[in-house]
C-alpha cells in the first residue's frame, strides 16, 4: 500500500520504506523534512522528529510551524513529537539493533491502536563519530529489513560534507534509496549497482537450485548434475561479483564527482546485464555476435553501421566483447564521433580462415572531432586491452588517427566459440 512522502521528487512510496537524504545545510534539511512531516500530519499519521545540528529542536519546530496549521495542538495531542538527539538517545540509545528496531515496530503498533494511519520518523546522524560509523551502518541495514511490511516511513539525514565515496556507498546500501541535491535540484539515487547485481545473482542461484532439486525427485542420476550446476553457478557468481567490484573500484578512482562515477558504473553494469539476459535466454549455451552487438549498441541505433559475420560466442567471450563494445561506444559518445551530430561508426567483424582461424573485429570512427592521443591511458582503454589479450588470448590495436579513433581486435576463434557439451555451462571453463 502506498503513502504520500510529501517530497516532490519521490512522490508516493510503499509503507515500510526506509530511505535517506544527503544535506549540506539547515535549509536543505528544512526543504526536505518539513514537507515530509506536513504530508504525514495532514494524513493523520503519528510523527517523530529526532533533530541534530545544523537544524536543532527549536529551529525544526519553527520551520514546521510556518507550514502546518495547529502545530501546538498537534504537539499537545501527541500526534507529533520533536526531540533533540541527545534527549532521544538518552532514553532509547545504546540498545542492540534488534531491540531498537522492535521499539520502532512497537511505536508503530501503538500509533495504529490510537487511530493513526501509521508512523513517520526521521533522525539526523550528525552526532556520529568515525568510531561508531560501521556499527551504525549495520544498524541501518537491519532497520531496512525490520521495517519491511510495517506501516512506517523512515527518513535518515546524512551530512554530505562528512561522507566520502565509501561512506556514500555504505549509506545507499543500507537504505531503499537516497535523495541528494544535484545542480540545485533534489534527485533520487538508486541502490548501489554492486548490491543490485549481487541480489540478482543470488536470486538466479535460488531459482536454479530449485529447478535442480525438482529434477532430483524425478531422476535418480540428478544428484551429480546438481553438484555440477551448483559449483558452476558459484564459479559464475564469484567471477561476476569480482568483475562488478573491480568496475566499481576503478570507476570511483576516476577522479570525477559521485554522480559521474554513478553514471559510469550504471552504464558498465547495464552492459553486463544486457549480455546476461541474452545468455540466460539461451540457458548459458552461448549467444550470437550479431545479437550481442545489437543489444549493447542499441542506444546508438542509426549512428553505428554493422557488417558482422555470425559467430556463436561462449559466455566468457560474450561478456568480454560486450564490455569492449560498451567502452568504445561510451568513449565515442563522450569524446569521439558520436559526440556530435555528423559523426558515425562502422563496426566490421569477419571470421578469417586459416590456422588458427581468427575473428577480426574492427571499430572505425569518422566525422567526429579531431582525435589526439591522450596523455594517460584511461581505465576503459586498459579494460579493452586486458579483455583482448588476457581474457580472449588475442591482440588489440588502438590508433588515435586525427580523423577518428580506430580499434582492431584479433582473437583466435577457438577462444570465443561456443561448444556443444553435455552441460550447457561447460563452455565457461
Amino acid at each position: 500500500m502506498q503513502v504520500q512522502s510529501g517530497i516532490a521528487p519521490i512522490g508516493r512510496v510503499e509503507w515500510g520504506t526506509h530511505f535517506c537524504h544527503f544535506y549540506k545545510s539547515a535549509a536543505d534539511l528544512a526543504e526536505t523534512l518539513v514537507p515530509f512531516f506536513k504530508a504525514g500530519l495532514e494524513s493523520n499519521e503519528r510523527c517523530l522528529w529526532v533533530t541534530a545540528a545544523p537544524l536543532g529542536k527549536e529551529q525544526a519546530r519553527a520551520a514546521l510551524n510556518g507550514h502546518v496549521s495547529g502545530l501546538d495542538r498537534r504537539i499537545a495531542s501527541g500526534q507529533i513529537a520533536i526531540y533533540d538527539h541527545a534527549e532521544w538517545y538518552a532514553r532509547h540509545g545504546g540498545g542492540d539493533p534488534k531491540a531498537i528496531a522492535q521499539l520502532w515496530v512497537d511505536t508503530t503498533e501503538e500509533a495504529l491502536r490510537r487511530g493513526y494511519r501509521g508512523l513517520r520518523i526521521t533522525g539526523n546522524t550528525a552526532f556520529l563519530d568515525s568510531g561508531s560509523w560501521d556499527g551504525f551502518i549495520d544498524y541501518e541495514s537491519y532497520l531496512r529489513e525490520a521495517f519491511e511490511g510495517q506501516r512506517l516511513l523512515a527518513l535518515c539525514s546524512y551530512d554530505a560534507e562528512r561522507c566520502d565515496a565509501d561512506a556514500v556507498l555504505d549509506v545507499v546500501h543500507a537504505h531503499d534509496f537516497a535523495l541528494a541535491r544535484r545542480r540545485g535540484a533534489w534527485e533520487v539515487v538508486e541502490h548501489a549497482s554492486v548490491k543490485r547485481s549481487r541480489e540478482a545473482l543470488e536470486s538466479l542461484n535460488t531459482e536454479l537450485e530449485q529447478r535442480i532439486e525438482a529434477r532430483t525427485r524425478e531422476l535418480s542420476g540428478a544428484l551429480a548434475h546438481q553438484r555440477m550446476m551448483t559449483a558452476e553457478l558459484s564459479h559464475r557468481v564469484k567471477n561476476t561479483i569480482a568483475s562488478v567490484q573491480a568496475l566499481v573500484d576503478r570507476s570511483l578512482r576516476g577522479g570525477g564527482s559521485f554522480e559521474d562515477a554513478r553514471a559510469t558504473i550504471r552504464g558498465r553494469l547495464f552492459a553486463l546485464a544486457r549480455v546476461h539476459d541474452l545468455l540466460a535466454a539461451a540457458d548459458w549455451h552461448g549467444v550470437g555476435l550479431r545479437e550481442l552487438l545489437e543489444a549493447v549498441l542499441a542506444p546508438y541505433n542509426g549512428r553505428i553501421r554493422r557488417a558482422v559475420d555470425e559467430v556463436w560466442l561462449n559466455p566468457r567471450a560474450a561478456l568480454g566483447l560486450a564490455m569492449m563494445a560498451h567502452e568504445l561506444a561510451t568513449n565515442a559518445a563522450k569524446y569521439g564521433a558520436l559526440s556530435g551530430r555528423e559523426g558515425g561508426v562502422a563496426v566490421l567483424a569477419e571470421a578469417a580462415a586459416g590456422e588458427p582461424s581468427t575473428l577480426e573485429l574492427s571499430w572505425r570512427e569518422t566525422g567526429g572531432p579531431r582525435v589526439e592521443r591522450p596523455g594517460r591511458e584511461g581505465f576503459g582503454t586498459r579494460l579493452i586491452r586486458r579483455i583482448a589479450t588476457h581474457d580472449l588470448r588475442g591482440e588489440c590495436e588502438l590508433a588515435f588517427d586525427r580523423a577518428g579513433l580506430a580499434c582492431t581486435v584479433r582473437v583466435p576463434v577457438r577462444e570465443i566459440l561456443a561448444t556443444a557439451t553435455a552441460c550447457p555451462h561447460g563452455s565457461l571453463h
